[in-house]
C-alpha cells in the first residue's frame, strides 16, 4: 500500500469514523506532534485525547481535497467541516457550523 492510501485510510477511519482503537494501526509509538496545546502530551495518547475532545464538541468530517506523495512524505490539502454540538474550551454548544481548509504533512 502506498503512503497516500494509508493516510487516506487513517483520515477516514480515525478522524471521520472516530475508530480510536485503530490509531495503533496507523501511528507508531515514536509519534510526536508539536501542534497540540501544552495540556496534551505530544504523542499517540495526546492524539487520542485530541480526537476524543474534538469529537465530543463537534460533529465533524474531514475531506481530502488533494494528496501528493513524494518518497516517504505525503502532503494533504483538507477541508474540515464541523458543527458545534458540545462544550469546547468552556464555550457551550452553539450549533454553528464552520469549514476550515488547511494542510497536513506526514
Amino acid at each position: 500500500m502506498k503512503n497516500k492510501e494509508l493516510i487516506q485510510r487513517y483520515i477516514e477511519t480515525v478522524w471521520n469514523k472516530q475508530e480510536l482503537n485503530a490509531i495503533d494501526e496507523f501511528i507508531s509509538d515514536e509519534y510526536q506532534d508539536h501542534s497540540f496545546v501544552s495540556a496534551l502530551p505530544p504523542n499517540k495518547e495526546g492524539l487520542r485525547i485530541w480526537i476524543q475532545n474534538t469529537s465530543s464538541a463537534f460533529k465533524h468530517h474531514t475531506k481530502v481535497e488533494s494528496i501528493v506523495e513524494e518518497g516517504d512524505e505525503v502532503a494533504v490539502r483538507i477541508s474540515f467541516h464541523a458543527k458545534h454540538i458540545g462544550t469546547w474550551r468552556g464555550i457551550s454548544p452553539t450549533s454553528r457550523e464552520a469549514m476550515v481548509k488547511g494542510f497536513r504533512f506526514f
